[in-house]
This record gives structure tokens, sequence and C-alpha cells, in this order.
């Protein structure tokens, strides 16, 4: 026997038992009409008014407990019982008209009161029933939004629903990628061809038979898939308010989604173009260093050999820098928006340090960089190519704008679970309402704009380098005079150096 038969005896042997069921409690009805009767009838000084009143109760009491079926019955019943017990002549002979009036009377009474006790019991129970579904409804809007993404709310709602709404299976089809997710053991009746079918269509499919239920998705008015329930007590209204619930959820996934790939790329377009200003800018080094050393050659006196021979060699080396220059650049300008990422790892801020200050060759010759960070300082968690190019932005600047054969120092401390790294310099400074600005693209201070040769892209390249690893970068003017440029980054977990 298939498991789709097995279903649909399972339901069939259910729907037999209800029947059944309501078959005994009808006949239970009229036992207590008899017993009532019964017990009237062996009683004395007892009249008819007495006994129809308590009939009359007996009847509003099987309808409030059972429902209108049973409460017909007994009325019926006691109608019968009352005229022939109770109105004369004995049996079911009545021969004055007041008595039949009575008993028309008694029998209306007890129809129409068990028919409004039930009905009102009938709607107590259809309020309980939509309350439990509203929590229920509830219940699952709460598991749909703890899911993060579409395909995360999938995922988790069968299971959810299954428990939930006490089902023996659920499946769901997502029109997108074709998936069917499925929980159950009876999963499998429902079938792909009933899932795919509604999904196109949009029209519900119930087979009463099996148990077995399918509605439609829809995902901002388009439909986007469906959902197919095995099991009884959901009623189509749930069901349907469900799928909404649903579609509404998996349409607000899918905005925020787009949203984030859209910040993802813009993210991704600003730290490449960060890092391309940050190539661009060191591009000058290695040409000031040529410079350089050319000017000394073609000097008067260029020297002897020996500085000849090293003023070639600053210039091989530069070029070679060059060389590592455009092929990075290059390398920026192919690689694409959603490959571009940065690669974290604990970092060594003493090698980190010593990699940015090797390459500035001759521009250093006449200054002395004092290096203060502790043997103790903490490994970073961070890239170390991107955090090279935020020092060496930070020194050139400190070169730029500080005066020739004054010192520059580098510093570090430790706040909490970041690492602070500092380049300070013993020139003017930066005034305080300019701050804020000077990291921002093309801005540059309004006291050296013209003075000093630049175009504002070196501060803010920092500024992107550093926050897309997640640390900050801010400037002060140090007391004795000078800017101290400070930038964080996180602390490595668990990593010393």
């Amino acid at each position: 026997m298939t498991r789709t038969n097995v279903g649909s005896r399972s339901t069939l042997l259910n729907s037999a038992g209800r029947v059944i069921f309501r078959g005994l409690r009808t006949g239970l009805a009229a036992g207590v009409i008899g017993l009532i009767l019964a017990a009237a009838v062996h009683l004395r000084h007892v009249n008819s008014t007495t006994v129809a009143l308590v009939l009359v109760l007996a009847v509003l009491c099987i309808a409030l407990t059972w429902g209108w079926l049973e409460a017909m019955v007994a009325a019926i019943a006691a109608g019968l019982g009352l005229a022939y017990f109770f109105l004369p002549s004995a049996g079911f002979m009545i021969e004055q008209p007041e008595h039949w009036v009575a008993f028309f009377a008694f029998l209306v009474t007890a129809l129409a009161a068990g028919h409004l006790s039930a009905r009102a019991n009938r709607n107590r129970t259809e309020a309980v029933q939509r309350r439990e579904e509203v929590e229920k409804l509830y219940q699952v809007a709460d598991v749909i939004s703890q899911g993060e993404n579409r395909e995360a709310i999938l995922q988790r709602l069968g299971g959810a629903l299954k428990e939930i709404l006490e089902l023996e299976a659920v499946a769901i089809y997502d029109t997108a990628d074709g998936r069917v997710c499925r929980s159950g053991i009876r999963a499998g009746e429902i079938t792909d061809a009933q899932l795919r079918d509604v999904a196109i269509c949009g029209n519900p499919f119930s087979d009463m038979a099996s148990a077995v239920s399918v509605v439609p998705v829809h995902e901002s008015g388009e439909l986007a898939g469906s959902i197919g329930i095995a099991g009884v007590g959901v009623s189509p209204i749930l069901l349907k308010a469900i799928a909404e619930k649903v579609g509404g959820a998996l349409s607000k996934a899918r905005v925020a989604e787009s949203l984030k790939e859209a910040e993802i790329s813009r993210r991704a377009d600003d730290l490449k173009s960060a890092i391309y200003d940050a190539l661009a800018h060191e591009a000058r080094g290695p040409l000031s260093s040529i410079n350089i050393a050319a000017t000394a050659l073609l000097s008067e006196q260029p020297g002897n050999a020996a500085q000849q021979r090293e003023m070639l060699t600053i210039i091989k080396e530069e070029v070679e820098r060059m060389n590592q220059w455009i092929e990075e650049a290059a390398r920026t300008v192919r690689t694409g928006t959603r490959d571009f990422t940065l690669t974290k790892a604990p970092q060594d801020v003493r090698v980190l340090v010593s990699g940015a200050l090797a390459p500035l060759g001759p521009l250093l010759c006449d200054r002395l960089v004092g290096v203060q960070i502790e043997e103790t300082l903490p490994m970073a968690d961070c890239d170390a190519e991107m955090t090279q190019h935020v020092l060496k932005l930070l020194l050139d600047n400190a070169l730029k704008y500080s005066p020739p054969g004054t010192p520059i120092t580098i510093s570090s401390s430790v706040d909490g679970g970041t690492i602070d790294i500092g380049v300070s310099d013993a020139g003017p400074g930066v005034p305080e309402d300019e701050q804020a600005r000077i990291f921002e693209k093309h801005y540059r201070g309004s006291h050296h704009s013209s003075s000093v040769p630049g175009t504002g892209l070196g501060l803010a390249s920092a500024r992107h380098l550093v926050e897309w690893q997640g640390g900050a970068i801010w400037v002060i003017n140090r007391p004795e005079g000078g800017a101290a440029f400070h930038f964080s980054l996180p602390v490595a977990d668990g990593v010393t150096a």
C-alpha cells in the first residue's frame, strides 16, 4: 500500500470516528431527557409546568455543551415525553386545544432555546478558534521575522509550520530556484506537480480525502511559490493568511538583499577607488627619489664613483617600485567589484610600520623618525597591504606639511579592544574647524592649499581604508605644536605579538 493510500485511509477513519462520536452524543442527549422524564413521573406533586421548565433547561445545557443537532434531538424527545406523560389525556391522545397549544409552545420554545444556545456556543467556539489562529499566525510571523534572507526564511518555515500548526507534513515550493523544502513523514504526499501547478496558476488546491491543501504565495503581487500542508485542523483562512505573511516576508527579504548588495557594491567601489587613489598618491614618492638622484648626478659635482653608483641604485630601486605600483594599479582596475575584498589576519604592528617606512627611501634622509611601539603590543586584526597604505599616506602627509629636518613620530597604544596608531609631526597643525573636513575627498586645508602641492585624495583614501577594516581615523593638534593623525584597528582575538 502506498503512503498516499495510507494517508487517505487515516483521514477517512478520522471522519468516520467523528460521525460515530456525534451519534453517541445524540443518543446520550435523548437519554438525559429520558432520565429527567422518568424521575418526574415518579415524583409526587410535580406538575407539567415544572417539568417543562426543567426540560427546557436541559435542552439549553445540551446545546451549550454539544451543539445544535444534539439539542434538537433533545428538544423533540422532551416535547414528546411531556405530551405523553404530563398533558391530559395520558399518552398522545391530547383532547383539549389549550393542551395542543401548550405542547407546540413548549416544542418551539425548546427548539428556539436550543438553537440560540447552540449558536452562542458555536460563536464562542469560533471566537476561541480565531484567537488560536491569530496566536499561531503571530508565532509564524515571529519565526519568519528571524530569517535574515530569503533562503533562511524558507529553511526555517517548513519545520516551524509543522510544529506550530500541528501538521503531519509541510512542503514549500520556491519559484525562484525550483526547490522544494519538505518537512514531515507525509511530505511525499504533497507532490511537486501540485506545488508547481498552484505556484503557476495561483488557484488553491485541496483534497479532502488525503487532507492535503496547497495555497499560492504572492511576492509583491507576483506568484513566487506555494505552500502545501498535510493534516487537519487548519482553516483555509488561516492558511491563506500564512501564505500572505510569507509572501510579505519574502518581498521584504528581497528588498533587503538588494539594498545589501547595492551597499556592498558601493563600499567595494569606494574601497577600490581609495586604493587606487592611495597608489597614485604613493607614485609621487618614487618619482621624487628619482628626481633627487638624477639631479645629483647631473650636477657639477656628481660625487665619486661610489656615490654615483649609489644614486643609480636608488634610481633602479625606485623604477622597480614604479613598476610594482603600475602592476598593482592595473590589478586594482581589473578586479571586479564583487571580488574586491580585504584579507584580515593577525598582523604585527612593528612589521607593518617597518614595511611602510622601507620604500620611502631618500625622502626620509634628513628626518628623524621615532618609532615608539611597545614590545607587548597585541596583534592587530587587519589587512596588511591596506594598513601599510594608510601608514604611507600619513607619513607622506607629515613630510609635506612639516618643516624639513623636523622629527616624525610613530606611536601606538591599546584601548580596550582596539589598537591606536599615531603619526605625529612638527608642522603647523590643523585648525579645529577643518579637523572633520580634512578627510573629505578633494578637500585641502585653506592655509596650505596653494603652498603645498596635492590633490586632496591622500587623507580621504586613508579614511576609506581604515573604516573598511572596522576602524576610525582622526586628527588632533599636539600641545607642543604639530598635528597627530591617529587611526584605530581591532585587536586580534587571542593572539599576542
